[in-house]
């Protein structure tokens, strides 16, 4: 008997770490679409303010945001992470909050695109009136994809969290038999590294980028704050880096989405090598990169940190046999902590630098 339940319970423990995958990944989805609805909102003001360069900006988050929606849905075969019905302990309502996600998505993406066009879908030209009111809808229904994220993403944390309590309980419960010393051995062994590698997969899929393994928009965004709280206390100076990829869709239509992910692998090796291991390095969207970087004189290194990277990327072409060169585009802001300012800021600042660097690169 106990014996069976031994096995019966390693079963079940088995079970739980594939139901805590899925909750991970349902939770780093969501935390994407998050990120990707506030792009969206972001562009829309700067294409209204006369950045119509951020139109393509605008529409490739519209394709990521689609991207996101569909995984949500239909899952991924090759990991085996199927739609929200298959996971029996998910509250029933998120099976509305995905449809009312998917609802709200549909018109939203028809007004968002309609933005980055000159004409309508009738071929008739777009007036400034339809214009305002395709912006309008946009940023109005922005803050209700932003709301249903959240939403689904505190349901899945709760799950995870009842998930990790119930693990222990059927451990502490095993311990607690009179069962042989062998099978107690076993079960003791095998439950400990079972755990272990659960929690570092979980930890894995949360915070970093399962292409590139460099971090994740959330783990930069951890790891950031504390960065600035501790500039705080030091008195010291952080340097925030924007890295976009040049030449990715060309290169994306020219050898494959394989070559592409692969030349989105070798920037965050390239990048990782040209910076210090005390430097963060994050890949928080389709062809970007973000860096933070401590303990510097920001107004004198930018310079010497933009041609070492440059260098890198370099010295990388010249041995590769890539029939194209990788080249990223880099922009700066600073962490000043006599007039601190938030991370959403910093990013924003280096983005638009960024742009200045890939329209006239320094020399």
């Amino acid at each position: 008997m106990a014996t069976i339940l031994g096995f019966a319970t390693i079963l079940i423990i088995i079970k739980d770490q594939q139901e805590q995958n899925f909750n991970a990944e349902i939770i780093n989805i969501a935390g994407r679409q998050r990120m990707l609805s506030q792009k969206i909102s972001k562009y829309v003001f700067e294409i209204d303010g006369g950045a119509f360069e951020r139109k393509k900006s605008l529409s490739d988050a519209i394709n990521l945001y689609d991207d996101s929606l569909w995984l949500l849905h239909y899952g991924r075969k090759k990991e085996k992470i199927s739609n929200i019905r298959n996971l029996p302990s998910a509250p029933r309502e998120l099976d509305s909050l995905f449809y009312e996600n998917k609802k709200i998505w549909s018109k939203f993406r028809k007004e968002a695109l309609l933005i980055t066009k000159t004409k309508m879908h009738n071929n008739q030209p777009l007036s400034y009136k339809r214009y305002i009111e395709a912006k309008h809808y946009v940023l109005k229904h922005n803050e209700k994809l932003l709301d249903i994220s959240n939403r689904i993403t505190e349901k899945f944390e709760i799950i995870f969290h009842n998930r990790m309590i119930r693990l222990r309980t059927y451990l502490y419960a095993v311990l607690g038999l009179n069962i042989s010393m062998l099978l107690f051995a076993f079960l003791i062994i095998h439950d400990i590294k079972l755990y272990k590698k659960t929690e570092e997969d979980l930890k894995d899929l949360a915070f970093n980028d399962e292409l590139t393994h460099t971090n994740n928009r959330t783990n930069f965004y951890l790891l950031a704050n504390e960065q600035f709280k501790l500039a705080d206390r030091q008195r010291s100076t952080l340097l925030v880096l924007f890295f976009d990829v040049d030449n990715m869709k060309k290169i994306n239509d020219t050898y494959g989405h394989a070559e592409g992910d692969q030349l989105l692998i070798d920037t965050a090796n390239i990048l990782r090598s040209s910076l210090r291991q005390s430097d963060i390095v994050a890949r928080i969207g389709g062809d970007e990169f973000v860096a933070l970087i401590n303990n510097i004189d920001a107004a004198q290194d930018q310079k010497t940190i933009y041609d070492n990277i440059k260098k890198v990327f370099e010295l990388h072409n010249n041995e590769s046999s890539k029939p194209y060169d990788i080249s990223v585009s880099i922009g700066f802001s600073k962490y000043d902590y006599q007039n601190p300012s938030s991370l959403d800021n910093l990013l924003s600042t280096a983005d638009q630098s960024m742009y200045k660097d890939k329209k006239h690169p320094r020399t």
